[in-house]
């Protein structure tokens, strides 16, 4: 596994169009550079904050693709929770 870091949302954008992985980038990055290849997904139950999970058509068929975003969903839910809770 290999991870990365950059500011620049096109270049996560192209990574991921060639099969380099998931991101998770703010909505607004996502206005200047609509991704046409792409599969954008909200994800769900955030009252204050939008986070979506971006990932080339047909990740989520990838056993490793499908469990980064179950983690991410239960890992906002959890945070979500503990939020409410305080």
């Amino acid at each position: 596994m290999c991870a990365t870091s950059t500011d620049d949302t096109i270049v996560v954008q192209q990574l991921i169009m060639h099969g380099g992985g998931v991101a998770l980038i703010p909505e607004i990055a996502l206005e200047a550079a609509p991704p046409a290849d792409l599969v954008v997904r909200a994800l769900p139950d955030l009252d204050d904050r939008m986070i979506g999970l971006l990932n080339r058509r047909g990740a989520l068929a990838i056993p490793a693709v499908g469990a980064l975003r179950d983690a991410l969903v239960a890992e906002t839910n959890e945070r979500l929770a503990t939020a409410v809770m305080m």
